[in-house]
């Protein structure tokens, strides 16, 4: 476990430093997020866990997000484990409900690239996560809703809202920034993470209306 653990630190750590070249958001004046808290919180967690290297026996790939071990609520009302996704090819962003402009503008080109999915692969094979940055507004019972105003199918779209400690490590992990403002929104990254079966990124959309072919080839190319 101490292996692992001091693995996905380092993968936070590579993704804090990550230079993000589109940074636009849903208010104007986006500052960079500060992520010591995600720091400290891992660094405590690999200390606790320190003595259990020798009992861990799994497969999880080091670079995996899914050794994160936090705990999200989904649309239903549920709980719901980043792993659960383990053996699925992920298309993620993370974003709020109540944004009008780029969050949107993200599940748009999410949609697309699903609509390419449908065409080229086995779309059973594929899932697609929004991960809520705004935990204070965004209900499961909203989150349904915007399942249902953005016609998603809920058999492979999941949407999840957690603490604002397992989200801030999250956003920290894929290199996505937020910053909430005097009032309530957010100004945030724009960028839809791909993550391979094994919960690894292999690619990072960044940008709005963007050409999605060469986000699909990566996944198709996994085949």
């Amino acid at each position: 476990m101490k292996r692992k653990m001091i693995a996905l630190f380092g993968l936070l750590t590579g993704a804090l430093l990550f230079v993000l070249t589109t940074f636009v958001g849903c208010s104007s004046n986006a500052e960079d997020v500060k992520s010591e808290i995600a720091n400290e919180k891992f660094a405590e967690h690999k200390e606790k866990h320190s003595c259990c290297d020798e009992m861990e026996t799994d497969e999880m790939s080091e670079e995996s997000i899914y050794l994160l071990e936090s705990e999200w609520t989904n649309q239903e009302n549920k709980s719901f484990k980043l792993k659960e996704l383990e053996g699925k090819k992920v298309v993620m962003t993370m974003f709020f409900a109540s944004c009008t402009y780029a969050c949107p503008i993200l599940v748009n080109d999410m949609k697309r690239i699903e609509e390419a999915i449908n065409k080229e692969d086995d779309p059973d094979d594929y899932y697609f996560l929004l991960v809520s940055i705004d935990p204070e507004r965004d209900t499961p019972s909203k989150l349904k809703e915007f399942a249902e105003r953005y016609n998603l199918d809920e058999d492979r779209w999941t949407l999840l809202t957690g603490s604002a400690d397992d989200i801030m490590e999250l956003a920290a992990v894929t290199g996505f920034k937020y910053k909430k403002d005097e009032n309530g929104d957010y100004s945030h990254s724009n960028i839809i993470t791909f993550l391979n079966e094994k919960g690894e990124i292999i690619h990072q959309q960044v940008g709005l209306n963007q050409d999605i072919t060469s986000s699909t080839a990566k996944l198709f190319s996994m085949n």
